[in-house]
């Protein structure tokens, strides 16, 4: 049995950070797709939240522990993975400060712009779970369209969310993108990792 149990949803881009990580960090893993089962009463009892990514170790707490972030935080801490996780504080400042933007920052604005388009449902507190009306709701998925867009594709973006096909499409695409001049290896820590095998194409299945 592995020291790790990585429970995840195979067609879910949010969980791929932690499952390239763990295979970066050649760490003793096994996965479990949980397609299905996350609000079944035993991954309920094992994780209230009923999201994924989630780990089962025995070194937690709890036993479990979800959140891209903090489950790569925790491993790195735990293994020493000073190479995806540097212990300086300045350093390690610089790859919290990556987190915390791509938390609280662009995960909202991609999911503002791109879920209403994929048919996902929204998070509760956004605007597209509000009682807002059907042009508030247009106009916020509209705004994260072109902000996201000018991180993609450039500043040419910004007059593309007229565009229906144009900034979703190349948002979705862009998933996979590295800005131009731009090397992964440049890249702070874990997402140094992580955007190096996006850019090369690194399956992971």
């Amino acid at each position: 049995m592995a020291a790790i149990t990585l429970n995840i949803l195979k067609p879910s881009v949010n969980n791929l950070t932690v499952r390239i990580f763990v295979r970066a960090a050649e760490l003793d893993f096994e996965e479990q797709d949980v397609w299905g089962k996350t609000t079944s009463p035993e991954y309920l009892e094992k994780y209230p939240a009923h999201l994924t990514p989630m780990i089962e170790e025995e070194g937690l707490p709890k036993g479990t522990l979800g959140e891209s972030c903090a489950i790569m935080a925790y491993l790195c801490n735990k293994h020493g993975l000073e190479e995806f996780y540097p212990t300086d504080p300045g350093k390690r400042a610089m790859v919290d400060n990556a987190m915390f933007y791509l938390i609280g920052t662009f995960y909202p604005l991609l999911t503002r712009a791109t879920y209403p388009a994929l048919g996902f449902p929204q998070y509760p507190g956004e605007v597209g779970t509000s009682a807002a009306d059907d042009a508030m709701k247009a106009t916020a998925q509209q705004d994260a369209e072109a902000a996201l867009g000018q991180f993609f594709c450039g500043p040419a973006a910004t007059d593309a969310a007229a565009d229906d096909d144009g900034v979703v499409a190349r948002i979705l695409g862009g998933l996979h993108w590295v800005p131009t001049g731009v090397q992964p290896s440049n890249r702070p820590g874990m997402i140094g990792v992580v955007a190096s095998n996006l850019a090369t194409g690194s399956a992971v299945t």
